[in-house]
C-alpha cells in the first residue's frame, strides 16, 4: 500500500485485495455514515476503519452465498487490514497536510520578499535622486552645458 498515493487508490486496492484473499464476492470500503445507512446483508461483516480519533470509512464484506462462512480468523484479519488501512490513510492525511503547509510557506515566503523589495525600490529611488541632482548642481557653475545635458537624460 505504501506506493498508493490517493485515499480512492488505497480503498480500491483494499477491497480488490480482501476480495480476492477470502474468497468473497462482496467486498466495500463505505463512508461509515453509508454504512449506517446502507442495506447491507444480514450476514455481513463490518471493521471500521480507524483513521486517527475517527472512524471515517467502515470495511464491509459479505459473501452473497452460503459456500463460504465468516470464521473468527478471518473477522481478525479484516480488523488487521482495517487497521493497515486506517494508518495508510492517516499518513496520506499527514502528507496532504505538509504539502499544504509548504505551499503555504512558499507563498508567505514569497510576500515577504516581494514586500522587502519594495521597500529597498522606496529607498533607493530618493536616494538616486538625491546624487543625481547633486552632480548636476555641481557643473551647473563650471559646465552648465554638461549640467544641461545631464537634467534632459535625468
Amino acid at each position: 500500500m505504501a506506493p498508493l498515493e490517493s485515499d480512492a487508490a488505497v480503498i480500491a486496492a483494499t477491497e480488490e485485495f480482501v476480495g480476492r484473499t477470502l474468497g468473497m464476492l462482496d467486498v466495500r470500503i463505505r463512508s461509515s455514515a453509508a454504512a449506517l445507512e446502507g442495506a447491507d446483508a444480514e450476514d455481513a461483516v463490518r471493521a471500521p476503519i480507524l483513521v486517527g480519533s475517527e472512524s471515517p470509512y467502515v470495511l464491509t464484506v459479505s459473501s452473497r452465498s452460503r459456500q463460504h462462512i465468516v470464521m473468527t480468523v478471518d473477522v481478525e484479519f479484516l480488523r488487521d487490514v482495517a487497521g493497515v488501512v486506517g494508518r495508510r490513510l492517516e499518513a496520506l492525511a499527514r502528507e496532504k497536510d505538509r504539502v499544504e503547509r509548504a505551499g503555504r510557506e512558499a507563498q508567505l515566503l514569497h510576500q515577504v520578499v516581494s514586500a522587502e523589495l519594495r521597500a529597498l525600490r522606496a529607498q533607493l529611488n530618493p536616494h538616486f535622486l538625491f546624487n543625481a541632482l547633486n552632480t548636476i548642481a555641481e557643473h551647473i557653475p563650471h559646465e552648465p552645458e554638461k549640467a544641461e545635458l545631464m537634467i534632459v537624460q535625468l
